[in-house]
């Protein structure tokens, strides 16, 4: 079974499991290695997303969309604006090729300010790979223009 510790910048509660389903650890190391410690260079990002999500990828959030090359722009952005990321995992409920999930994000911006997300998120594999993603999100912070950073893309 894996560990938390496995996971840099993850926090997982004592009360979910995670050697029951092989989508489960997809997830956790795609938040961990592209979310919260990024690649250095955009090439780089590009091929490690790529392990993670499937090229077929769509997302909407908060009713809107991304697909993937959106993400990867959307993850790019979210490169530019934090310094580093913490991401803990409330809630994960795993069923064959679904995920329901509960997470709450901590960032601390480069400019040394602060922002912190809840996101409820439902996610589809296929091929081992993150294929759909609807979520809710809400962000925290005090300063108004961080409000899209939900989908931001550069």
């Amino acid at each position: 079974m894996a560990s938390s510790t496995e996971f840099a910048n993850i926090r997982i509660p004592s009360n979910i499991k995670l050697d029951h389903n092989p989508n489960v650890i997809t997830l956790l190391r795609c938040f961990s290695e592209i979310i919260c410690n990024r690649p250095v260079d955009g090439a780089t990002l590009n091929s490690r997303i790529a392990e993670f999500v499937h090229p077929d990828y769509h997302q909407e959030t908060n009713g809107n969309m991304l697909n993937f090359d959106q993400l990867v722009s959307h993850i790019r952005a979210l490169t530019e604006v934090t310094a580093h990321m913490t991401v803990t995992f409330n809630r994960i409920v795993a069923k064959n090729d679904r995920i329901a999930m509960f997470h709450h994000a901590q960032a601390e911006k480069k400019d040394g300010s602060h922002i912190s997300g809840d996101v409820i998120a439902i996610l589809g594999f296929r091929d081992g790979r993150i294929a759909t993603c609807y979520e809710c999100a809400e962000i925290s912070s005090d300063d108004p223009s961080d409000q899209d950073l939900i989908l931001r893309t550069e």
